[in-house]
């Protein structure tokens, strides 16, 4: 069994000057993968949902074993994503010393266990302080993000229990001091995540190819028929050693004069409806993570049109997502990292995601083509902005020829 503990912190606000959280250690429980079916699913959501005694023991087993579907695991990280690798700037400060703080890969990993808990339903985190980042930023990241064993955490009682392998409701109370000004916490207390609705379709999807492969079993391969003469008593059992050493294709051995009918299910009307079957559980996971499918799946299928319909509903889903977490950093997190870890140069700042619409070269060009019948453009920034050096005379005299001597943008020449 592996333990995490929480680390020794020395907290910088004054008034909480040498105050330690304990070192409390916890159990964490091995993973289960053993076979599962609908019925599992509900008894883990019933022991999940339960007023009085909610364990999502079960509930989060069940998840680790259909978390192995690669159309989920494809969408799941598709849409944590968007928000990952979307720059996150800091905005109300100009010090770089403070903005390089931020900009590492522990705000990534934050980010990812933020964005976790919708398809989770809640994340707890542990951030380990490290002092040295503040020395040397370049080297040293300012935390270690470390994820409480979801098994360990109740939501429901706001506890973190010693042992994942047996149902308590004591344990450190995480929503009380000292622990509240220093986990953080996302999702609420009852809230189970998108997997409640995405564990059916796996199951169901995993049920339709053990079928298909039972199905192509039976009929994938030619059935050969084999004839004796049942006058000679040693006939059969040579046709039986030569059927089995011609390979592994079903075969059958008749008596000659028998009459053998076979019905053949081996056809594309017999087995598409396990395609078909496969195709609509993919759709399911992916309507219900994404909110459409022509932008992942559908096989090239629909409009140009509708494919930009489909497109603006990732967006805003995506959109809705970058606002939570804004939403989460600037109210959740930044008042922690104020009060209990002394960031004081986070006062008066914001955390904001940055948005901007990056343009090609192409349409760079475009838009200053527009603005130059509009407005003067002073050449410089033209330059700045192309990344163009400054022309000499013999390029002066070129250009002036009716010839451009800036290097041209491919498809478009600046005016």
């Amino acid at each position: 069994m592996d333990k995490v503990g929480f680390k020794n912190i020395r907290l910088k606000d004054p008034s909480l000057h040498e105050i330690k959280i304990v070192d409390q250690k916890i159990t964490i429980a091995q993973i289960n993968r053993g076979p599962a079916d609908i019925s599992n699913y509900r008894r883990s959501l019933n022991s999940a949902e339960s007023l009085r005694n909610p364990n999502r023991k079960l509930y989060y087993e069940l998840i680790e074993n259909i978390k192995t579907d690669g159309i989920l695991d494809a969408v799941i990280n598709k849409r944590i994503r968007a928000v990952t690798t979307n720059p996150i700037s800091l905005e109300g400060t100009d010090d770089e010393n403070t903005i390089s703080l931020f900009q590492a890969p522990w705000m990534s990993e934050l980010l990812a266990l933020m964005m976790q808990r919708l398809f989770w339903g809640h994340s707890l985190v542990e951030p380990e302080f490290n002092e040295k980042a503040f020395k040397d930023p370049e080297l040293e990241q300012l935390f270690k993000i470390k994820l409480i064993p979801r098994k360990n955490v109740s939501p429901e009682f706001g506890v973190i229990t010693a042992n994942a392998n047996t149902f308590s409701n004591q344990g450190l109370p995480f929503r009380e001091e000292p622990f509240a000004d220093y986990l953080f916490e996302f999702g609420g207390e009852r809230d189970l995540g998108l997997f409640m609705n995405l564990i059916p379709y796996v199951l169901y999807k995993r049920n339709n190819w053990a079928d298909f492969a039972q199905y192509n079993e039976l009929f994938g391969m030619p059935l050969r028929t084999y004839e004796y003469d049942p006058h000679q008593p040693d006939t059969r059992k040579q046709v039986e050693s030569q059927a089995k050493a011609a390979g592994a294709a079903p075969y059958v051995i008749v008596p000659r004069g028998t009459e053998v009918t076979y019905h053949n299910a081996g056809t594309s009307a017999g087995n598409g409806g396990y395609k078909e079957f496969n195709d609509i559980m993919n759709n399911e996971m992916i309507i219900t993570v994404l909110g459409q499918t022509l932008t992942t799946g559908n096989d090239g299928k629909g409009s140009y049109a509708l494919g930009e319909v489909h497109q603006d509903v990732e967006k805003s889903i995506n959109l809705e997502d970058k606002l939570w977490c804004e939403f989460q950093l600037n109210w959740n997190v930044k008042p922690k990292l104020i009060k209990t870890f002394g960031l004081n140069q986070l006062r008066g700042c914001k955390f904001k995601f940055d948005d901007t619409i990056k343009l090609t070269p192409q349409q760079k060009v475009e838009v200053f083509e527009k603005l130059h019948n509009m407005t003067p453009i002073q050449q410089q920034y033209l330059r700045d902005e192309f990344n163009l050096p400054d022309p000499d005379k013999e390029s002066i005299e070129i250009w002036k020829g009716g010839k451009s001597a800036v290097p041209e943008v491919p498809g478009k020449t600046l005016p």
